[in-house]
């Protein structure tokens, strides 16, 4: 096992609303623009192309679908930076 534990697969499982959200975005073809000061993004590669949505930080974290992409999102970075350290 790579180190994962029970109480990682809650957050694994957390960040599964990616593929909710990811049906709600169609891809995005082009450069990405700049995110705004405040602001935060989505970003989901997908097999179509890459989807994405932004907004302010505060809007996207009270969406249901974007708020659980940035809480798994964020689990998955602690549980990265743990296993480093």
């Amino acid at each position: 096992m790579c180190g994962l534990r029970l109480e990682h697969y809650g957050v694994l499982a957390a960040s599964g609303s990616a593929g909710q959200l990811s049906n709600a975005i169609e891809p995005w073809d082009g450069a990405l623009p700049d995110v705004p000061t405040g602001h935060a993004r989505v970003l989901m590669l997908t097999p179509s192309g890459p989807r994405f949505g932004q907004g302010p930080y505060e809007a996207l974290s009270r969406d249901a679908a974007a708020g659980a992409f940035l809480a798994g999102a964020a689990g998955v970075l602690q549980i990265v930076v743990r296993l480093a350290t």
